[in-house]
């Protein structure tokens, strides 16, 4: 896997925090769920909208801020990406499953996420998780907005990776005048993964 460099992070601490917890349990509901210990991620900078054959999108809305979640990933990598739960080579596993997996994964990303910022008062409302084809990418806006953040990066394993794409809209920026965002790494399900 090409590892790319830069990435948009945000020059605001309390921001950071919310970029950094993104990527981890991002990173982390995949090396769980996928039993794919090896993947990592990489910083990624795009000067292009970012295409793939399939996107996985997940919103994210509170008064506070809006987080929209995006993978942009292969069919392929989606089958292999669930191989090793299942057990079988990655071709036998279908279409369907594989599409369904990834929507679930950023359903459960996005969970943890939620419940990461409840922690620390961030009261925070979750849209359901859908695919669609990569092109799609055009619908979004590449208007540059002054309260958005947009944060890529690669997870990726072997030869295969997801680009992760989060924009982040501050709604109410005072709020992370004096935020320090806690997270409580416990495991609560001995490490299983939550899903499938």
């Amino acid at each position: 896997m090409a590892v790319l460099s830069i990435t948009s992070k945000s020059q605001t601490p309390g921001i950071e925090d919310i970029q950094e917890l993104i990527r981890s349990q991002f990173l982390s509901c995949l090396q769980r769920s996928s039993y794919l210990e090896s993947a990592h991620i990489a910083e990624a900078a795009f000067d292009e909208p970012v295409y793939d054959q399939y996107i996985s999108l997940i919103m994210l809305h509170s008064d506070v801020l809006s987080v929209t979640l995006k993978g942009h990933f292969s069919l392929e990598t989606a089958r292999k990406s669930l191989a090793g739960r299942h057990g079988k080579p990655w071709q036998d596993i279908g279409k369907e499953l594989a599409l369904d997996y990834m929507k679930e994964m950023f359903n459960v990303a996005a969970g943890r996420i939620k419940s990461h910022l409840a922690a620390n008062n961030i009261s925070i409302g979750i849209s359901i998780p859908f695919i669609t084809r990569g092109f799609d990418e055009l619908l979004f806006s590449d208007k540059i907005n002054p309260h958005e953040i947009h944060d890529y990066c690669q997870v990726g394993w072997d030869d295969q990776k997801i680009t992760l794409c989060s924009q982040i809209f501050i709604n109410d920026i005072s709020f992370f005048d004096d935020f320090k965002l806690t997270i409580n790494n416990a495991d609560t399900n001995g490490g299983k993964g939550e899903f499938l």
